[in-house]
């Protein structure tokens, strides 16, 4: 490790994380420690290769020409009993495409 500008710098390279989005609608990268800690990194990286290991992240893309890497709508429905009635706070069903649509819609407008 080589220390510079009071920080230790080590090799990324290897390291499983997993990129969250924070409470503060900031994406980091959380790196779990053996003890269940963990750090969060901020992602200064302007062009870091991916590879997704997640089997429940689906790419969507839309008529109108936008795209989306989201958890899969499936994974909400898997997991309702069944006749059970889930609706968001938003008003749209979970676990449905048309709920799921609906979903990013909304998100969409939210973050026009």
């Amino acid at each position: 490790m080589i220390k510079i500008a009071n920080s230790i710098q080590k090799p990324a390279k290897g390291t499983k994380g997993i990129i969250i989005l924070t409470f503060n609608n900031q994406y980091v990268f959380r790196v779990y420690k053996e003890n269940h800690t963990f750090i969060d990194y901020d992602i200064l990286h302007c062009d870091l290769d991916v590879t997704i290991d997640s089997d429940d992240a689906t790419f969507y893309e839309f008529e109108d020409g936008t795209a989306a890497l989201d958890h899969s709508y499936e994974v909400y429905h898997g997991n309702m009993e069944e006749g059970e009635e889930h609706h968001s706070d938003k008003g749209y069903e979970v676990g449905t495409e048309e709920g799921y649509n609906e979903f990013v819609k909304q998100r969409n407008k939210k973050n026009d």
